[in-house]
Order: C-alpha cells, then sequence, then structure tokens
C-alpha cells in the first residue's frame, strides 16, 4: 500500500470516528478495569520496593548500631547547624544582606 492511500485511510477513520455512531447505533464504551490507585501496579511495586528498603534499613541498623550511636552527637549538631543555616537565613535577605546601609 503506498503512503498516500494510508493517510486517506486513516483521514477517513478519524472522521467517522470524530461524526459519532451511525444513527440507531449505541456508542460502545470501553470498560474500565481501574480499582483505583491501591490496586494499580504502579502501587504494588511501590510497596514491594517500601519492603524492601525497610529490611535492608533493619539489618543496616543491625550491623552498624554502635557506630550510628557513637557519632550520633555530632550527627545532631550539624543536622542542627544546617536546618539554622537554611531556615535562619529568610530574616536578613540571605548571604550577602548586610545590616548596614549601603555606603558611597
Amino acid at each position: 500500500m503506498q503512503k498516500r492511500e494510508k493517510n486517506m485511510i486513516a483521514k477517513t477513520d478519524k472522521a467517522a470516528f470524530e461524526q459519532g455512531p451511525a444513527p440507531g447505533q449505541h456508542k460502545i464504551r470501553p470498560q474500565k478495569n481501574d480499582t483505583g490507585f491501591f490496586g494499580s501496579l504502579r502501587f504494588r511495586y511501590g510497596l514491594i520496593l517500601a519492603a524492601f528498603l525497610a529490611l535492608g534499613a533493619y539489618f543496616l541498623w543491625q550491623e552498624h548500631e554502635a557506630h550510628i550511636i557513637g557519632y550520633l552527637p555530632l550527627i545532631l549538631v550539624l543536622v542542627f547547624c544546617g536546618g539554622m543555616h537554611f531556615f535562619m537565613h529568610g530574616a536578613h535577605g540571605g548571604h550577602g544582606g548586610g545590616h548596614g546601609e549601603d555606603k558611597e
């Protein structure tokens, strides 16, 4: 079949689809097997991924518990300082905001 014939067939099929069903015929609606988000395949894969990540976190904690607890004070101080830096810069306009007036 030539390219021109294919284009003409595609155009006539599209025109027939846009016109809708012929008089006396009912429009056939596709049935949805959609059971919502919790029935979707994406949710199942996400649930499996979450289970594997939880299992990995458990074994990681079991193997390195002493190291993590030993460094916990340092980790908390670094997280606190980072949080203060991130959240407190809004008060004076970010880096280089300066509290004094411009000197010209």
